[in-house]
């Protein structure tokens, strides 16, 4: 190995110094030459071309004259209304932000991009976008997402045989998997790209294969054979001239050596990176490359020269304003310097251990402020906002064509249904008809028979109906009256034919024809008004008689119908308690009445309660219990037990599948999360339990809810949002007149007023607050608000130390706030309330010290680390923590003052290692990743409120069109109803002039059918629901119907003659 080792060094210096500047010259005159034929050709596609190619070549050399090329290209593409130009300038400047950092500009145009190239079906540029945005993620870490993008990609490469972009991707893959820790996945895509690269020929590919399968290696703890694969990658770059891959190559050397711990070898190749860098003038690579020398030579205890080129890399990384650069050499500063410190303590040298503790804090300082700056939290909420958009757009198409293609299905399936039960019903129908050839033969009694071909001829007619029911549903568009015409044409048309088939069927089979008994008609003879008025007369009460039985009938109808349209439906529930189910629900009560003035009193309840209900096996009371308990370990800050038993209840109350409960038990593991410091998660809880309540109508759920998610705004300093929220809460206790919840959301306001600098608006709710708690005697609430009040009298007295009136904040701001937080602190203790009385010991401590009252200050400082520390709040730590560096950096300074170095040094070193814990803590709150998960969070909470607002919407909608179509149709049934009267009238009274026997017939058969119509119109509505829409069900209702009220309508007929 260390034969190849020296082979590969003589080949390198051999190439660096004979090569590299005739490399560099050629770039640069393939450059020039690109420049020239610019200057030379005409406003046309080919200049677009010609732009991008430059922006290409010069975006990491330029990138300023990167930019500036392709907005030229973009806009001079749009003039021609050229696609392709458009779409590669978009994904060129998506690139270029990229590599500088803008990872929501990038994504912006990368989308941009693909919709240009879907625009024109260009499936391998889609592949590229698609691979572009994977490698975005992966440069903030999201590898899942990054290697579904890359798996989509090589789909599209494979399908269009780019074996160029499918070695590319195949690269990409295997670097995604080997930063998941899945190195085995990786080596088989490494081993897939460098193939494929070999096949090509293309040398740049096979050096970046080469080297990713280095890397893997290399963190598998092979170094062997990583220095073997990263030696082959730089020999295959050095031919390539690619000096970027060789600057890498060098750095990946570099880096294995270091880990080896053979530093001079590390040191040597990335100081040949840094040649390289100088002499292609890429300052940020020499910032980056200096400062990794500085790192070696700190390893080996060369301070000097390890703090000389630190120090050369933050002052470059200055003149670039590359706050990377500064916040990697700060960090490294800071941390060689309190190694230069804690060696000369250890030696004794008190002087120069005080001197870079103090440098080294210094540092820190600057570390954390660059850091902070850096962590841009409105950028990445709003590129965790778009993502989830996205995510939730994509999703959402998804589940509506998945939705289409199920309706599509569905009604396929149903067609194909209709027409096979059509057929089946029309094979029947013959079947029947045929049937009746036999009864003849068969010797069947006449009233049979007729009642046998009368169902046949039932089932013909009402086949017809049911047949052309979807085609007159369309024509009439639902409308009562229109169906009722329609169907009665149907039928007009139909039951004539019916009954002289029928009467020639029987001559037919019998040779009789059946004859009505005629009842005081002659058929010949016509009817006169006066020849038998006396027997009109002796029959007008009975016709009276008829005509309200008929009205009673089709009024009866109508109810029966208004009673469809109109369906309530009540949900009764009784419970019957028993004596030990009143037991444990009172022990229950007992803690709830006095969990804030006695909380381990409640406490002991709740066991209680809690074995009582197990012993019944009673599932809602041990729920209820539980949920108790866990809130009360919550509000005196035992937060690992909250979590257990918010846990308990939880399991229970998924099973009892209970909304409103779900979501107060989000809720409940919001506000631990919340009190722990934790976030993002309490952040997820919130928004679930708001999304709950909104969907039940609970408004005091929501109320709450908007509460807690103000507090979380107002924890990551977004006060205008945290305002937002407090108010809609405030307004909602308010309306509910809820005294307790007022008060908490005048609290709210009160402290983020108070965040703000609003020192006096914040004492104002403050105030209001205090009172309602003293009302109600809420002691904790009381403690709660004689804190905060405590609070803004001290940051009332800080402001004034700001602007120079030491006086007027110690003799009268300090003092007050001291008052009311020691207050405070009495009912703190009273109520075992850990997480108040934690946060006031260290309000007390910070107060001590800016009075510099440094013993006082360290006293409480200290008392409320260790309960923070035993609470696992990090919230209260950070602020601690901070609290103790500043305290014994001061009191560090005194001693320095005094030439006491011994205890100066002693007291920077301790202020250095608070500060570190301050900055984990910091880091654990706030980062990159929590804020674009915020955002997301925050996107997909405000996609859930606005499809539940308008599933709202469109329920109120609907209800009011029912509600209009109900009122519309009863008024059309009352049409029908009037038309059916004004019919019974005019047959009644049509008795007085002249009709023949069969205009009369005529008149009875024209008023049963419009009787017999509207009834089964009436009907249709509980017909569709038992019968589902299905023809088979639909024709035996009907048919049902039909035998049922065909007596009916017989016996009528011959009343009604009788009377007339």
């Amino acid at each position: 190995m260390d034969i190849i080792i020296k082979k590969y060094l003589f080949l390198f210096h051999f190439w660096f110094f004979a090569f590299l500047p005739f490399s560099t010259f050629s770039q640069n005159a393939n450059i020039d030459s690109l420049r020239l034929k610019l200057s030379t050709v005409a406003e046309d596609t080919h200049k677009v071309n010609l732009l991008n190619n430059l922006a290409w070549k010069l975006q990491n050399l330029k990138p300023d004259s990167s930019l500036l090329l392709s907005s030229t290209a973009l806009r001079l593409a749009k003039v021609l209304k050229h696609d392709r130009g458009i779409g590669r300038s978009l994904n060129q400047l998506a690139v270029f932000y990229r590599l500088t950092g803008n990872h929501e500009m990038s994504l912006e145009f990368f989308r941009k991009a693909f919709a240009v190239y879907n625009k024109i079906n260009d499936e391998i540029a889609k592949a590229n976008i698609i691979t572009g945005i994977g490698n975005l993620y992966a440069m903030q870490g999201e590898y899942p997402k990054s290697l579904k993008f890359y798996l989509n990609a090589l789909q599209l490469l494979e399908k269009n045989n780019d074996l160029r972009g499918k070695a590319v991707c195949l690269g990409n893959i295997c670097i995604t998997f080997r930063n998941l820790g899945e190195y085995k996945k990786a080596i088989k895509y490494s081993e897939e790209g460098i193939a494929l690269a070999t096949q090509l020929g293309d040398s740049i590919l096979i050096a970046n294969q080469t080297g990713n399968h280095g890397t893997l290696y290399f963190l598998m703890g092979d170094t062997t054979n990583a220095l073997k694969f990263y030696y082959d990658a730089l020999h295959i770059a050095q031919k390539t001239n690619n000096f970027r891959l060789i600057s890498y190559k060098l750095s990946d050397i570099g880096g294995i050596y270091e880990t080896r711990g053979e530093f001079k070898k590390a040191i040597f190749y990335i100081s040949n990176a840094l040649e390289m860098a100088r002499k292609l003038n890429d300052e940020n690579e020499i910032a980056r490359h200096l400062s990794n020398i500085g790192s070696c030579y700190a390893r080996v205890n060369k301070t000097d020269s390890a703090k000389y080129f630190l120090v050369d890399a933050y002052s470059i990384s200055l003149k670039l304003k590359a706050m990377e650069f500064q916040k990697s050499s700060l960090e490294s500063l800071s941390y060689l310097l309190y190694s230069i410190g804690d060696t000369a303590y250890a030696h004794a040298d008190f002087p120069k251990a005080f001197i870079n503790f103090k440098q080294s804090l210094n540092y820190h300082e600057k570390f954390s402020e660059i850091k902070d700056s850096l962590r841009n939290e409105d950028n990445n909420r709003t590129i965790g906002r778009l993502e989830m958009k996205h995510e939730m757009e994509i999703s959402a198409i998804k589940k509506k064509d998945a939705q289409a293609r199920k309706q599509r299905a569905k009604k396929e399936s149903i067609l194909r249904r209709d027409r096979l039960q059509y057929s089946a019903i029309l094979i029947f129908v013959v079947s029947l008809f045929i049937s009746t050839l036999l009864i003849k033969k068969i010797k069947v009694p006449i009233r049979l028979a007729e009642g046998f071909i009368f169902l046949c001829f039932v089932f013909l007619f009402e086949f017809f109906l049911v047949f052309f029911e979807p085609f007159i549903d369309k024509v009439s568009g639902g409308e009562p009256a229109l169906k009722w015409l329609f169907n009665v044409f149907i039928a007009a048309l139909i039951i004539p034919f019916h009954g002289l088939a029928e009467k020639k069927l029987m001559l037919k089979l019998y040779g009789i024809i059946r004859h009505e008994k005629k009842n005081n008609y002659n058929e010949n003879k016509p009817i006169s008004g006066n020849s038998d008025l006396l027997s009109v007369k002796k029959g007008a009460k009975n016709n009276l008689g008829f005509f309200w039985f008929f009205t009673f009938f089709i009024s009866l109808g109508s109810f029966f119908s208004f009673y469809m349209d109109s369906i309530y439906h009540q949900n009764n529930q009784k419970v019957t308690e028993r004596k030990d189910t009143v037991y444990v629900k009172n022990l229950i009560q007992s803690a709830r009445e006095n969990h804030r003035t006695d909380p381990m009193g409640a406490i002991e309840l709740l066991f209680k309660a809690i074995k009582e209900a197990k012993q019944i096996k009673w599932e809602s009371g041990l729920d209820d219990a539980l949920f108790r308990l866990s809130s009360i370990y919550n509000m005196t800050g035992d937060y690992s037990n909250a979590l257990i038993y918010a846990n308990k209840t939880f399991l229970i109350r998924k099973k009892l599948n209970d909304k409103r409960k779900m979501a107060a038990v989000f809720e409940l593991f919001g506000k631990i999360y919340y009190n722990q410091g934790d976030y993002l998660k309490c952040l997820n809880y919130f928004f679930n339990s708001v999304k709950i309540y909104n969907i039940i109508g609970n408004k005091k759920g929501v109320a709450s809810g908007y509460g807690n998610i103000g507090s979380v705004y107002r924890e990551l300093k977004k006060y205008s949002l945290a305002l937002d929220y407090f108010l809609k809460s405030l307004k909602m206790n308010e309306e509910l007149n809820s005294q307790e919840n007022i008060a908490i959301s005048f609290g709210n306001i009160g402290i983020t007023y108070n965040e703000q600098g609003k020192y006096t608006l914040a004492l104002q709710y403050y105030f209001k607050a205090l009172n309602i708690g003293t009302v109600l005697n809420d002691k904790l609430r009381m403690a709660v608000q004689l804190g905060n009040i405590g609070s803004a009298y001290s940051d009332q007295g800080d402001s004034s130390l700001v602007k120079g009136d030491t006086a007027f904040a110690i003799r009268n701001k300090y003092p007050l706030a001291l008052e009311y937080y020691l207050k405070s602190i009495v009912y703190a203790k009273e109520l075992d309330a850990k997480n108040g009385l934690a946060i006031n010991l260290g309000n007390i401590g910070s107060l001590y010290l800016s009075m510099k009252n440094y013993k006082s200050a360290e006293k409480y400082l200290t008392e409320s680390y260790t309960l923070s520390k035993e609470l696992g709040s990090m919230e209260i730590s950070l602020q601690t923590e901070k609290n103790l560096s500043t305290l014994h950096a001061l009191q560090g300074e005194d001693y320095s003052k005094q030439k006491k170095f011994r205890e100066s040094s002693s007291l920077f070193k301790k202020s250095i290692l608070h500060y570190k814990n301050f900055l984990l803590y910091k880091d654990s709150i706030f980062n990159d990743n929590n804020s674009r998960e915020l955002g997301k969070l925050e996107m997909k909470h405000e996609m859930e409120m606005e499809t539940i607002k308008t599933k709202h919407e469109n329920s109120e909608r609907k209800r009011i069109m029912l509600a209009a179509t109900n009122r519309k149709n009863q008024i059309q049934y009352v049409g029908i109803f009037i038309i059916l009267i004004i019919t019974i009238a005019g047959i009644i009274f049509s008795a007085k002039r002249k009709l023949s026997l069969k205009l009369l017939n005529g008149l009875l058969f024209f008023l049963f059918l419009l009787a017999f119509q509207f009834f089964l119109l009436l009907a249709d509505p509980m017909i569709n629901q038992i019968t589902n829409g299905i023809p088979v069900y639909k024709l035996l209702v009907n048919v049902l119907f039909a035998t049922l009220l065909a007596p009916l309508q017989l016996s009528a007929e011959r009343k009604i003659r009788k009377y007339l």
